[in-house]
């Protein structure tokens, strides 16, 4: 169905001065009321006005903002009074087609002696706020009604219900538009049930906690949209212009008033306290004061100051020209002085050691490690760190001590060994270092003559010490220096030479030079044939370890072979 463009009424709340003056007078003065109730006397009474929209800024109409044509939407709407519609008896919110083209409208509606103080005093407290808004029995510039009722053409596409919002800031009547309208609060809206019937539905709305907002901040504007703007829905309302006054939009607002009275301050700095020293204390009045004055005995006049010193304390605070001082008395005592007997420390292991705490000259003090002890020393056996609080009259002091575990030393230089002569071998004392039985002070040394060696290890936790029997002895075995594996049947395998009947417990092991080894085996007949894993090695130096068992000693050999291509 289409319907003609209709006409749109756009007014301001307030003007931007006195907005902000309403702001600034609601503020300050709902603040002197909630800081004074504390220490206030008066009597308390109750009033209940009606505020309806009307003209020239101090109140206006419900306003209709357009989506449904793009010159619609961003071309300002003026002055209700200059509009030439400003006599239309109804105002509505919809979603439907203007000349076949869809559209959206809303209203603006605002009560702007919420924020006039001969309507609403300066402080008073509402209690109760009730927008009424009417309906119109019959329409007499032929529009269809409410979509939503018994028998509706409409019902199939949805409900009329719409939404109470409160304007979250001002507009310009000269300028707003579909595209400019205020922004609003969706904290505190209010449920629009649906028309029961086309013609003379109306709805009261609780609105208490919206307005007690509107008269705090100075935007005294309601928004009034469809919950879902999709066609084809509509609900009309009378304006504040139909011909019935009765039925003109109204909001009801009851409130509470209060005779105030100021009683002279009351200052409390709270009682007199001991604290510990490098603490600190923040000294202000208990008690919240309408534009005072503060000195303190230190000369500082701010409401609170920051105590470090033992001393007396008076504050006096002025207000309305009445004064009051409290005094206070702040005693600082020193911390108790805390010592532990000994520096970090080592503790070999299985052993323990004693710690001992103890403050000199205190004899009122606690003591607490933090295994839980409350003795002045305690044993420990394992590493860590071991913290001692001791308290004295509330006041607190620690120290600590660190405990690390110390190893008790070892040294294994192997069984006593049999070399062939000239065969050098390398004794170590691994990981630590060692006093030799050579003079040397190593962690390891090199050794190609016969002898006893000994290896001497010293730590905190004791001292180890090893000792191992090298003997040499002529060898008839022995590794050929190089070899030609090139498959020519002479020298192509590396072998053992010499009466290696005589030998036991035989092991060659040949390693590149990256120390990747390359050949293994216990047979002592056997050999290399250069290659590993099937790989022919490239020609080069190669390094040997031949461990053996000749007459019942061990014995070993060392060396490097070449394998050439």
């Amino acid at each position: 169905m289409a319907r003609a463009p209709p006409f749109f009424y756009l007014y301001t709340c307030t003007s931007e001065k006195n907005t902000y003056f309403y702001k600034k007078v609601v503020m300050k003065y709902a603040l002197l009321i909630l800081l004074t109730l504390c220490f206030v006397a008066g009597a308390r009474a109750q009033t209940t006005v009606t505020i309806r929209p009307h003209f020239n800024g101090k109140e206006s109409l419900l306003f209709r903002l357009d989506s449904t044509n793009p010159g619609w939407s961003s071309s300002p709407y003026m002055h209700a009074d200059a509009d030439p519609d400003s006599t239309s008896p109804i105002y509505n919110y919809l979603a439907w087609t203007f000349s076949g083209i869809p559209g959206v409208t809303r209203n603006l509606v605002c009560f702007t002696d919420l924020t006039n103080p001969a309507v609403i005093p300066t402080g008073a407290i509402v209690t109760s706020a009730k927008l009424y808004l009417y309906g119109i029995p019959s329409t007499p510039t032929g529009d269809y009604g409410n979509s939503t009722y018994p028998g509706s053409p409409y019902t199939s596409y949805g409900d009329n219900s719409g939404w109470l919002y409160e304007l979250a800031t001002p507009f310009n009547p000269l300028t707003t538009c579909w595209n400019t309208q205020p922004n609003v609060k969706h904290t505190d809206s209010v449920a629009i049930p649906p028309s029961t019937s086309q013609w003379g539905t109306s709805d009261t709305l609780d609105v208490t906690s919206m307005v007690t907002d509107m008269i705090a901040t100075g935007n005294t504007g309601f928004e009034i949209r469809l919950r879902t703007e999709i066609l084809y829905r509509e609900h009309l309302y009378a304006s504040s212009r139909y011909a019935d006054s009765t039925l003109h939009p109204a909001l009801v607002v009851t409130f509470d008033t209060v005779a105030v009275v100021i009683k002279p301050p009351v200052v409390n700095l709270g009682n007199d306290t001991i604290l510990c020293s490098g603490d600190t204390l923040t000294l202000q009045s208990s008690v919240t004061y309408i534009d005072p004055t503060y000195l303190w005995n230190t000369g500082s006049t701010t409401p609170a100051i920051i105590v470090t010193k033992t001393g007396q304390y008076w504050l006096t605070v002025t207000t309305n020209d009445s004064s009051a001082s409290d005094t206070i008395n702040v005693t600082f005592k020193p911390k108790p002085v805390i010592f532990i007997s000994s520096k970090d420390t080592i503790i070999c292991i299985g052993d323990s050691a004693r710690i001992t705490g103890s403050a000199p000259e205190q004899p009122f003090v606690t003591y607490l490690w933090n295994t839980g002890s409350t003795d002045s020393s305690i044993y420990v056996s394992d590493s860590g760190t071991y913290i001692l609080t001791v308290t004295e009259s509330g006041c607190i002091a620690t120290d600590s001590i660190h405990v690390s575990e110390g190893i008790k030393p070892y040294v294994n230089l192997g069984p006593d060994t049999l070399l062939c002569n000239g065969t050098e071998i390398q004794l170590s004392a691994n990981p630590d270092t060692a006093l030799w039985s050579t003079g040397v002070t190593a962690q390891s040394i090199s050794v190609i003559q016969a002898g006893i060696y000994w290896a001497s290890v010293s730590t905190l936790c004791g001292i180890a010490r090893d000792t191992i029997n090298v003997s040499y002895q002529p060898c008839n075995i022995w590794l050929p220096s190089a070899f030609t594996p090139n498959d020519d049947g002479r020298n192509d395998i590396i072998r053992p030479v010499g009466t290696l009947g005589l030998y036991t417990d035989f092991a060659l092991s040949i390693y590149n030079r990256w120390g990747n080894l390359v050949y293994y085996s216990k047979d002592i007949y056997s050999g290399w044939d250069g290659t590993f894993n099937g790989i022919k090695q490239d020609g080069g130096t190669f390094y040997y370890m031949m461990s053996y068992t000749f007459q019942g000693k061990k014995g070993m050999m060392k060396g490097d072979i070449t394998l050439i291509r």
